[in-house]
């Protein structure tokens, strides 16, 4: 699937994005820091959903060169990139609304509605790295690389998986997952 103009417009609203992000921290403006978030979580969805349409996603690593991952690899990583993006324009709406201090407060009352989207998004990295450490089998450097995604994948599909599920518990039974955090993490907070 043949789209410069979306890729343009990708790397474009990314680009914009981090400049504007890191502009607003050296001279401490509010709206340019909104303004940049803004445009990095619509860069991150709209690669994401190409992504995950086209079954194929391009990301430049190290020295390497281009990769490119395919299929359901590429589907989950776009599933990964939409959610971190729409994360990304949530804050900015809440920033916008004046609701940010409100919305920390609840999350921090309700830490499930953080841990089952951070769960789900490191669960699709991880599954992403699984797969794509299956289909790069074939050569020495090939089983070094897939060596480092088997490990990486594995290590976040697990964090996700335990985020996911303690996020989940938040959500039915908040009052016992307090209880269980008091008594296993207590002494540290």
């Amino acid at each position: 699937m043949q789209t410069p103009y979306i890729r343009w417009l990708e790397i474009g609203l990314f680009v914009s994005g981090v400049i504007l992000w890191g502009l607003s921290i050296q001279f401490d403006l509010d709206w340019m820091t909104t303004l940049g978030v803004s445009l990095v979580g619509a860069g991150l969805i709209l690669s994401g959903v190409k992504a995950m349409a086209a079954g194929e996603l391009g990301m430049w690593q190290g020295g390497y060169g281009i990769t490119q991952d395919r299929g359901l690899t590429a589907r989950l990583l776009g599933l990964a990139m939409s959610f971190i993006g729409a994360a990304m324009l949530a804050y900015t709406a809440a920033r916008i609304l004046g609701w940010d201090v409100r919305i920390a407060v609840f999350l921090a009352d309700r830490p499930g509605f953080v841990m089952v989207p951070l769960g789900l998004v490191l669960t699709a990295i991880g599954t992403a790295n699984l797969i794509g450490a299956w289909n790069r089998r074939g050569s020495i450097m090939g089983v070094f690389q897939s060596l480092r995604n088997w490990i990486v994948g594995l290590i976040a599909v697990f964090i996700g998986l335990v985020l996911l599920c303690t996020g989940l518990v938040e959500w039915v039974a908040p009052e016992a997952f307090d209880r269980w955090l008091d008594s296993t993490l207590g002494p540290f907070l």
